[in-house]
């Protein structure tokens, strides 16, 4: 089966002509003007299957060739170029910035000689082939950088090419040696084993006489017994570096190889992205994904809000209903209410005794109400000048004593006391009282 390859690809200078490998003189004819494709891009969709997914071959490059996919393309320049531009369209900016902050200060700013003179040689200078000076300065250096990298990219390229069958001579030589360092330098293993031999006699021979003996052995034979065989501390040997076998060059061809179909793929992933179609997609996709978040949002916020304000209202409903209860067991209409029903349920259980408990409260307050008048009159019959005055003797004080009877009040009589007449004796006696003689 021949290679199957796009038809709009063919040389820059030629374009009947075609390689079937990634060839670096292969071009886009796509294009008005032919510009030269990357070798990774010819691989992955020109000289493949894919090339009618390209976006070239379906609809035509109208908007020119792709920077990212030309052969000629440098990343680096770029940056600079984009810089560049950005400089150039934020300068006039600037300068009107500029421009507007001095009218501003002019009025208070006083302009010497020496700042005038600078403006005017600033006004005089050619600054476009002061900026071409340094541009073509700043791209003769990027140029430099490129060449040596290019340079030292062709001596790793032709370091790496050379034959593997050397490497591994290489690594078998310095095992031979280190070997040989070794023997020359550590005991050999022979050696090794008379000497762990002749110990492990020793060590038995002494136990045997210490059982033989039977006697605990002492402090030093324990330690002479427990002495473990002491072997001679190995020299440091430094790592032998591992052969290298065919079947570990093609496992490290099959990593490369598959390192390699990693890179292809990821290119091509993001080269789809890049593509004008594609992008309209994922705009699309985006605006999508924007408006179904909101619409979650605005509906999470609603129930929220709805939630927050019926906890509110209810929380106030509560304290509302405690509110009034509280006012209304606090009235004096609710306790008179509560009295009555009281009293008219103590009336309807027992008649006959609330009203004997009436009448026996009522002779009480007569009697309190009538003893207290007394006291109030004779009170001011002493503090009132030409009234006669109230005068108790000290037996009327102890025998008198506020008690209901039925006896009459003893009317007062007008002798005095201690006149030997016999008589009721009164325990209140009125007289009037006369002005002392001069």
């Amino acid at each position: 089966m021949e290679q199957r390859i796009c038809p709009y690809l063919a040389v820059l200078d030629d374009p009947t002509t075609c390689k079937n490998f990634p060839y670096e003189g292969h071009a886009c004819h796509r294009v008005k003007k032919p510009v030269p494709v990357k070798l990774s891009y010819q691989r992955s969709h020109c000289l493949n299957e894919s090339y009618t997914q390209c976006a070239g071959y379906i609809n035509g490059w109208e908007t020119g060739f792709p920077k990212i996919l030309r052969g000629d393309n440098n990343p680096v320049l770029n940056k600079v170029l984009s810089k560049l531009r950005v400089w150039r369209e934020k300068a006039p900016q600037k300068e009107a910035e500029k421009v507007e902050l001095k009218t501003e200060l002019a009025s208070i700013a006083v302009e010497t000689k020496k700042t005038t003179a600078i403006k005017d040689i600033h006004k005089k200078r050619d600054w476009s082939k002061t900026l071409a000076a340094s541009f073509a300065f700043f791209k003769g250096k990027i140029n430099d950088g490129i060449k040596n990298l290019g340079a030292k990219l062709k001596g790793q390229k032709e370091k790496a090419k050379k034959p593997s069958i050397i490497k591994s001579l290489q690594s078998k030589l310095a095992a031979i040696r280190l070997a040989k360092k070794e023997q020359t330098s550590a005991v050999s293993p022979r050696q090794k084993t008379k000497i762990y031999a002749e110990e492990e006699k020793q060590r038995i021979s002494d136990h045997i006489e210490i059982v033989q003996q039977d006697i605990n052995p002492s402090a030093v034979q324990q330690i002479h017994v427990k002495k473990e065989p002491v072997t001679p501390k190995e020299t440091y040997q430094e790592p032998v570096p591992e052969k290298v076998t065919r079947e570990k060059l093609d496992l490290r061809k099959e990593y490369n190889l598959r390192d390699e179909l990693k890179s292809e793929r990821r290119q091509k992933k993001s080269l789809k992205f890049e593509l004008p179609w594609q992008k309209d997609r994922q705009a699309k996709q985006d605006k999508m994904d924007l408006l179904a978040s909101k619409r979650t949002k605005v509906k999470q916020n609603k129930v929220d809000g709805l939630n927050f304000f019926q906890r509110i209202f209810s929380h106030k409903k509560k304290v509302q209903r405690k509110w009034r209860l509280k006012k209304v067991f606090q009235s004096k209409a609710f306790r008179l209410m509560n009295l009555l029903i009281i009293l008219i349920i103590l009336f309807a259980i027992f008649p006959g005794q609330v009203l004997s408990f009436g009448r026996d409260v009522r002779v009480k307050v007569d009697i309190w109400f009538s003893a207290g008048m007394e006291t109030i009159e004779a009170i001011l019959a002493i503090n009132t000048p030409g009234a006669p005055s109230l005068t108790l003797s000290p037996s009327e004080i102890a025998g008198s004593s506020i008690t209901p009877t039925n006896t009459q009040t003893p009317i007062p009589s007008s002798t005095p006391p201690g006149s030997g007449t016999p008589g009721v004796t009164p325990f209140i006696y009125l007289t009037k009282t006369e002005a002392p003689e001069p």
